[in-house]
């Protein structure tokens, strides 16, 4: 994906949390709930809040996704090198 692409998506991704829940969020948790939809099919965003894990002690994980299709558990450790 191009990185235009992607900021668009990201941005998608944001727009719909203020939405839905009146505040902002960071791009890297915007990132999270971006690669959940358009990777995973997740479309619901309280499925996307269960998912996502960042956090102090969440262990470098930034969210845990359990696909019942194929009954796998998808860990994403996920480090931003440049702004997107």
């Amino acid at each position: 994906m191009p990185n235009e692409l992607i900021r668009a998506e990201v941005e998608k991704a944001s727009a719909e949390y203020i939405k839905h829940k009146s505040s902002k969020i960071s791009d890297d948790k915007a990132f999270s709930y971006m690669l959940l939809s358009v990777f995973f099919g997740v479309s619901d965003l309280d499925d996307k809040l269960d998912c996502v894990t960042d956090g102090s002690h969440d262990g470098g994980i930034d969210f845990i996704y359990f696909d019942f299709i194929s009954m796998k558990k998808i860990l994403s450790c996920l480090s931003v090198r440049q702004n997107i």
